[in-house]
């Protein structure tokens, strides 16, 4: 295949910036038109063309860069100006007829732009589809700690926004992908945002790296339980070995001690109740500790049809209901109950420190701080393992992170408003959603106040109705254990 860009190293990227934000093609002048975050792919892109301001700047590089439209070079001349012959150039776009067209997709995002393939290439190059920015991308991200790592590793990694995240918050970022279109995005991408630095390896998963050794791997690896497909960068073809399972059953040997690996997974299974099992047997559990975490599950025709929906080359009624077919006669034949979505998180351990938690739970979206979470679970998962005593637990001070908020609700009956229920989630969304009562909250607040459970202790026989319970030190030391496991407070 041609290279999709030319003389990369050459272009100077600074014009093109200017251009797209003098031309008001920016996430924030997408917001002020209630547009960010807008579907704007198949049947609503129509919708999403005609939302702009009629004649603008803006509407003719959405159709370009957004929309995958031709437009009248005439139209952005006053935009690209002389730009538009070296962006030809460089291979980013295509003139024909007086008519220009991009041949890549270019997303605001943030403070800058993120190129990939626009949706109609699934049929054109299936093998080599390089996609944008998605919600899975984003999770990775938003899962991924950044705490005290100096080295990344990220496999599969396409465009590159996961590497050019690490890479602006100044770590030494690592990323293999087996496809060259890929990296050609992703070197695009980062000259492009003006980043520089990130060392771009082209392999199959782990073969480029020999021993190296990273504080931190990350991997959004194809994982869509399909019955085998030309898309590459989402299924594994018919017959092959499941891409999570191998870099699972690899990835510790490439980490640093203390490194963590977090990498995104599908996976079927027989039946609701043994969710946990094929993971928990692809990754090895010498050496490593392992949280792995379901935050989904569906009937296989359910998942068929999230991924068959959405996918242009099923867009008539009859192609899609045959490719759904097909799906679910696939998971019939092997035996499949549901498919689960989540991640596993591993850390590399010395032998003897390993312990293995699962988790199930419907989190919604996942805040950009819940790599923080990450680390407080790990390190006090970690800790709980050494059991530390009743008195120990009492005595000692803990941290309450940032973010910790309840929902108190109550209901309207015959007699005034009762049934009151007091729900809280951990901050992450990951660690903690459920109800608790109001000595709960009160010990998460002596806490934040540097005040230790023992305190709780004496406050509460203080009160009559607690006065005649023996134990009640021991009942407070497992609510503070239950609170460090759920990473509401971590040992100071």
């Amino acid at each position: 295949m041609a290279p999709l860009f030319h003389a990369l190293d050459a272009w100077d990227p600074a014009p093109l910036r200017r251009a797209l934000v003098r031309g008001g093609y920016t996430q924030e002048s997408l917001k002020q038109l209630g547009l960010a975050g807008t579907a704007f792919q198949g049947r609503a892109a129509g919708l999403f063309r005609e939302s702009l301001p009629p004649g603008s700047p803006l509407k003719a590089l959405v159709r370009l860069f957004m929309l995958g439209d031709s437009v009248a070079a005439a139209d952005l001349l006053g935009t690209l100006g002389v730009d538009l012959g070296s962006l030809a150039d460089l291979g980013l776009l295509t003139f024909g007829a007086g008519q220009v067209r991009s041949n890549v997709s270019l997303i605001p995002y943030a403070d800058s732009w993120y190129a990939s393939d626009f949706m109609r290439m699934h049929a054109e190059v299936p093998a080599d589809y390089v996609m944008g920015l998605s919600p899975v991308t984003r999770l990775l991200v938003a899962l991924s700690p950044k705490q005290r790592v100096d080295s990344v590793l990220e496999l599969g990694c396409g465009g590159g926004w996961l590497s050019m995240q690490m890479r602006r918050a100044g770590i030494n970022v690592t990323g293999i992908d087996i496809s060259s279109r890929a990296l050609e995005f992703a070197r695009f991408n980062e000259r492009l945002t003006g980043l520089s630095g990130i060392e771009w390896r082209q392999g199959s998963w782990f073969e480029p790296l020999g021993d190296r050794r990273f504080d931190l791997v990350c991997c959004n690896p194809p994982y869509v339980q399909s019955p085998g497909g030309p898309l590459t960068f989402r299924e594994v073809a018919s017959g092959a070995e499941q891409t999570c399972a191998h870099v699972l059953r690899h990835v510790a040997e490439h980490l640093n001690p203390g490194g963590i690996a977090c990498v995104l997974l599908d996976w079927s299974h027989r039946n609701p109740d043994d969710w946990e099992q094929a993971p928990l047997e692809w990754a090895p559990s010498a050496g490593v500790r392992r949280w792995l975490f379901q935050l989904d599950s569906r009937s296989p025709v359910d998942y068929a049809w999230l991924w068959v929906r959405p996918d242009p080359r099923f867009s008539d009624p009859e192609s899609a209901s045959a490719e759904v077919k097909r799906w679910v006669a696939h998971h019939a034949a092997i035996g499949t109950g549901a498919i689960s979505s989540g991640f596993m998180v591993v850390q590399r351990c010395e032998p003897g420190q390993e312990w293995t938690r699962c988790d199930s739970r419907t989190t919604g979206e996942i805040p950009s701080t819940a790599n923080e979470e990450v680390v407080r679970v790990l390190t006090n998962e970690t800790w709980l393992r050494t059991e530390p005593s009743d008195a120990d637990l009492l005595q000692r001070r803990y941290l309450v992170p940032n973010g910790v908020k309840t929902e108190i609700n109550t209901t309207l009956g015959d007699h005034g408003w009762q049934d009151r229920t007091i729900r809280l989630i951990s901050p992450g969304k990951l660690s903690y959603d459920g109800q608790i009562d109001e000595n709960l909250m009160r010990l998460l607040e002596l806490c934040r106040k540097d005040r230790c459970p023992a305190d709780m202790v004496a406050e509460l026989r203080t009160r009559p109705e607690f006065d005649g319970i023996p134990d009640l030190d021991a009942r407070i030391a497992a609510l503070t254990r239950e609170l460090v496991r759920f990473a509401l407070i971590t040992p100071a």
